[in-house]
């Protein structure tokens, strides 16, 4: 006889095993992983973080095969950007100028080689170190400085001489030689989602084979293949001026590199390659410039799939090189545009991962004094003088200019040391004495200025006037 115990005992049992099979066929749609090998993902960037949670509920959500935003594994393309998306942007700047510029005019075996132009862009790169001077152009001659300065290498050759670099210090790091300034949070949403079944590109603006050179042996496991860059020409080492049509390689030949520069990855020419190489719209874009922002356009640009492009925001200058006005204005291109930011101050918990901190390698206390302007150009002036001196917790900064035969530019600020080893300003007084006959009249032009002082790795004053750019290209020298 079985009692109203049984049938309930039936009933319950039937129902759990339902149950089970619901859970199991349920969870069966839905692939994503939020641990990597064992670790939890993203673990590097706080919870908080709004770029975190976007890619998150992006990921989770594309890769549910339940989901109308359902991306089949074969159409998941992520492409990523690399000098200051993946990897340390500047120190003092990109990896590859630095490179020209050692190639050029440090290296034993070669410096007494270089040729006319590839020292003109060397000292271009120089000055732009010293000054923040932006030159026209530079892009490509920078590329075509790399192509002619390495002719003739194969690529193991070339590739050694990228590994041997990797290995010098960065000048601005403790613990972090050049060839190890990925950023560790970056390396985690790559890992995330290759787990996740994204495939990863790198488009770079960097010649493809120092990219590919600086990946090796690192941290970022992607093949040569995944890798995209600005290109220049490879030859037989047997061909010498014939066009490759009218030349076959031999088996006494070996591949070198050619010496011509053929194009600078960089905006429009991003989704050219993309399409041309990889020959898929992507679904993920990551980047930090404007550089990049072709790429990011087209990932979200009729799009058959729910597709998102994040920005880079260099805005830590604590524990990076950072630039609070590129970032600002990068932020404000992400809500102009549709992107999503990625602040590195507040998303992240670490930037290079442990063991690694940013040296100042001065502190203003040492810098109190009168400095100097090291380029001046007009003939009615002397050099521009800064004066620091400090009272309690506050710098007074005292800035005099000759702006014409009879006039000076006086600026003076009270500043403050902030994070990063800056000496930031508010209510700066810009202040104009006008001498004629003997008399001096003094004109305030402003008493709202602001802005930052900072050294570069010259140990040189550079000056971010906010206001009216008067310090735009200026270099400080100390005179003590």
């Amino acid at each position: 006889m079985r009692t109203r115990n049984h049938f309930s005992s039936v009933w319950l049992m039937t129902a759990a095993s339902v149950m089970c099979i619901f859970v199991v066929a349920f969870s069966g749609c839905v692939s994503t992983n939020r641990s990597v090998n064992g670790k939890t993902a993203l673990s590097l960037w706080n919870d908080d973080a709004p770029a975190r949670n976007v890619l998150i509920d992006f990921v989770e959500s594309v890769t549910d095969k339940s989901s109308a935003d359902f991306i089949p594994e074969e159409d998941r393309i992520a492409v990523f950007d690399f000098d200051g998306t993946l990897f340390c942007e500047t120190d003092p700047n990109y990896f590859d100028y630095t490179l020209l510029n050692y190639r050029v005019t440090e290296d034993p075996e070669y410096k007494n080689r270089a040729s006319a132009f590839e020292r003109e862009v060397a000292q271009k790169i120089q000055k732009q170190n010293e000054t923040g001077e932006s030159f026209t152009g530079l892009e490509v001659d920078h590329g075509k400085a790399v192509a002619s300065s390495f002719k003739g290498m194969t690529l193991s050759e070339f590739d050694a001489y990228i590994q041997n670099f990797k290995k010098t210090p960065m000048p601005s790091y403790i613990g972090m030689n050049r060839g190890d300034g990925f950023y560790a949070p970056m390396l985690q949403v790559v890992e995330y989602l290759e787990a996740n079944g994204f495939t990863v590109y790198v488009v770079s603006g960097t010649d493809r084979f120092i990219v590919r050179g600086i990946i090796k042996d690192s941290p970022l496991k992607l093949s040569p293949g995944q890798i995209i860059g600005s290109d220049e020409t490879l030859a037989a080492d047997g061909q010498g001026n014939a066009d490759g049509l009218n030349y076959q390689f031999t088996l006494k030949d070996r591949l070198v590199t050619g010496g011509t520069f053929i194009i600078k990855n960089l905006k429009m020419n991003k989704v050219s390659v993309i399409m041309k190489e990889i020959g898929q719209q992507p679904v993920l874009s990551f980047g930090n410039s404007t550089g990049d922002s072709s790429m990011a356009n087209f990932t979200i640009t009729d799009n058959p799939y729910r597709s998102l492009a994040f920005m880079l925001c260099c805005d830590d200058l604590e524990r990076e090189n950072g630039n609070e006005s590129k970032a600002g204005k990068m932020f404000d291109l992400c809500k102009a545009n549709g992107w999503q930011s990625i602040s590195m101050k507040n998303d992240w918990k670490s930037i290079y991962g442990d063991g690694v901190e940013k040296t100042l390698g001065y502190k203003w206390t040492d810098l109190l004094g009168n400095w100097e302007e090291k380029f001046w150009d007009y003939d009615f002036e002397g050099r521009g003088k800064i004066c620091i001196a400090k009272n309690g917790s506050v710098y007074s900064v005292h800035i005099e200019r000759a702006s014409s035969a009879a006039s000076i530019e006086v600026y003076d600020m009270n500043a403050t040391e902030a994070s990063g080893g800056v000496l930031v300003y508010e209510n700066g007084v810009h202040t104009i004495r006008a001498i004629s006959d003997g008399n001096s009249k003094v004109e305030i032009k402003s008493t709202n200025g602001s802005g930052q002082f900072y050294l570069n790795s010259a140990n040189e004053i550079m000056w971010d006037d906010r206001l009216d750019h008067a310090g735009d290209g200026l270099v400080f020298i100390s005179v003590k």
